[in-house]
């Protein structure tokens, strides 16, 4: 039996992802925040109306990351991809906010 960090990690999953230590098998997860990650990108730079060449940039770095996670999140236990994506989906959501109540 192999030993788990905390009680109830490998079985306290819900829907496809019950076992919270292993990487999701299918996926999901994964492609999920590569999605979150480059939408917070795209609604951030959507503000911006004449970008710099650095912003540009910046932008494109940014977009890279967002795939490169996506390989990196396949291998993570499944905690880690939930963790990931609950950040980026609060992102998305308060950018959202700040983007209609701040102008």
């Amino acid at each position: 039996s192999r030993e788990v960090p905390a009680p109830g990690l490998d079985d306290g999953g819900i829907l496809w992802f019950v076992d919270l230590t292993a990487p999701d098998p299918t996926l999901l997860l994964p492609v999920a925040i590569g999605i979150a990650n480059w939408a917070n990108i795209e609604m951030n730079m959507a503000a911006v109306k004449n970008p710099t060449l650095r912003q540009r940039a910046l932008k494109h770095v940014f977009q890279l990351l967002a795939l490169v996670a996506v390989p990196i999140a396949t291998q993570v236990p499944s905690i880690i991809s939930v963790y990931w994506l609950t950040s980026a989906g609060y992102s998305l959501v308060q950018n959202a906010l700040i983007r209609k109540y701040i102008k």
